[in-house]
């Protein structure tokens, strides 16, 4: 079979010649397509990874600043506590002695009559109750300190 599929073969040396040529160009071509799109990957992986490294940087400068803030403005109000102290706060002995309000008109509420209320007790008396300054004082220094940490949160989340 060699025998005779050879001679015919060498007939044609030529085609094979260029078909040979043909299918090498081809191959050619789709190995430097693949070529070139795993090296437009990489240029995209390398890009990307160089917009997460500069977007990490601002993020952690953003958190820098909020903590900075949050930490100065803590120690300002530390420092007007420590210069301000609230004066004494006192509760009253009992308290105001004011009845309630009742409907005139039997219940019905759009009538518009309203019991009178007098002016009660006016809670002046020489004795002063138990000082709240400090428990005040102590509620309000937390108010200020979670308001610092929502706005550095704040600030950190929404620069």
């Amino acid at each position: 079979m060699w025998e005779v599929a050879i001679p015919v073969l060498l007939k044609y040396k030529k085609d094979l010649a260029y078909l040979c040529g043909i299918l090498l160009l081809v191959g050619l071509f789709f190995w430097y397509r693949g070529h070139l799109i795993t090296e437009g990957e990489n240029r995209i992986k390398k890009a990307d990874a160089q917009a997460v490294a500069v977007q990490k940087a601002k993020d952690d400068k953003v958190l820098k600043d909020a903590e900075d803030n949050h930490a100065r403005e803590l120690r300002a109000l530390r420092t007007d506590i420590a210069t301000n102290p609230l004066p004494p706060v006192s509760l009253c002995l009992t308290p105001n002695s004011v009845p309630k309000a009742g409907l005139s008109n039997g219940g019905n509420a759009g009538g518009g009559n309203v019991a009178a209320v007098h002016g009660g007790d006016s809670s002046v008396r020489p004795e002063a109750g138990p000082d709240i300054g400090n428990l005040l004082d102590l509620f309000a220094i937390r108010a200020e300190e979670l308001s610092a940490d929502a706005r550095r949160l704040n600030s950190a989340t929404h620069p």
